[in-house]
């Protein structure tokens, strides 16, 4: 894909689903790779200092939940990224969002 396509692509993305949209925006801002991204927990991400921990993977192929998440792909994929503004701002709805949907459990 070329750069000039990605916000094309993330509109379109948007009007199918808010929840793909979010995901390849992180994953296109980030370069993280996709079981990265799919692992990321919020305490991996440090909004003040607009930073993103990357320290696991979620294996998609996994057969039962201790196979879930992983180690990352290397030692030296452990790392933390510097992130923009306008994905604190997009990350921090999408906490706002989780939050608003969440189901409440008696």
């Amino acid at each position: 894909m070329e750069s000039s396509d990605i916000p094309r692509f993330l509109q379109a993305t948007l009007r199918y689903d808010y929840i793909h949209w979010i995901f390849f925006k992180v994953l296109i801002e980030t370069g993280m790779r996709k079981g990265e991204a799919a692992a990321l927990q919020w305490t991996d991400i440090d909004f003040k200092n607009m930073t993103i921990s990357i320290n696991k993977t979620l294996d998609f192929g996994a057969k039962n939940k201790s196979e879930l998440f992983g180690d990352t792909k290397t030692f030296n994929s452990n790392r933390t990224i510097k992130i923009s503004q306008s994905l604190v701002n997009d990350l921090k709805h999408h906490l706002s969002y989780q939050n608003q949907n969440k189901v409440s459990v008696q």
